[in-house]
């Protein structure tokens, strides 16, 4: 087997719900929703232009490129119960995963 097969392989280990990995459901469009399993972060944010402090959060989600190849701005992920849109869509180098920057809007 290639190294390239042996990864894409061992992306089951990362992207398992037992260990880091956490359901999600998937909706395109009008289609029915799908489970998959994302990597997901909801990474608390804060900036200080001059002390305006701004403070946030930044929910992302990694995923299967497979799992996500027909995702566009505005199809939605849910996970742990919440709806998020999606607002941004950043494919990895390898074309192995995608990073999906969402929003609760």
């Amino acid at each position: 087997m290639t190294l390239a097969a042996d990864m894409t392989t061992d992306l089951g280990v990362f992207f398992n719900a037992s260990d880091f990995g956490t359901v999600a459901s998937f909706k395109h469009g009008s289609a029915d929703a799908v489970a998959i399993t994302v990597i997901f972060d909801d990474e608390f944010k804060a900036v200080n232009p001059a002390l305006g402090e701004v403070e946030s959060s930044a929910p992302q989600a990694e995923c299967k490129a497979s799992d996500v190849s027909t995702a566009v701005h505005d199809d939605l992920l849910t996970v742990n119960s919440i709806a998020y849109k999606i607002i941004g869509i950043q494919p990895s180098f390898d074309g192995r995963t995608t990073i999906l920057i969402l929003s609760r809007d």
